[in-house]
């Protein structure tokens, strides 16, 4: 295994792990709405519809390292998202 390929590993489990978090479906839906349009199909096709990395990266046509990358990336915006809107109003 190449060292990037380990970045690209732990980076696609934390995006998995964020997005197992969600627990409201509807809210879930409304902070996918608010990502990039690439953002929203790699996590969908990556998490929703449980596709490989490789796949993923095949439909979208890019690498897999961009994949996993952009993964994580929306994981963590989405994670912003979700805590401003449940965070109390001041």
């Amino acid at each position: 295994m190449q060292p990037h390929e380990h970045v690209e590993e732990l980076a696609d489990v934390h995006a998995a792990r964020a997005l197992r978090q969600v627990e409201d479906l509807a809210e879930f839906s409304w902070a996918l709405a608010k990502l990039p349009a690439r953002q929203r199909a790699v996590l969908v096709l990556r998490y929703w519809t449980d596709l490989p990395v490789s796949e993923v990266a095949d439909i979208l046509g890019c690498t897999e390292g961009t994949v996993t990358s952009t993964a994580s990336r929306a994981a963590a915006r989405l994670a912003e998202i979700l805590t401003y809107a449940k965070s109390p109003a001041t």
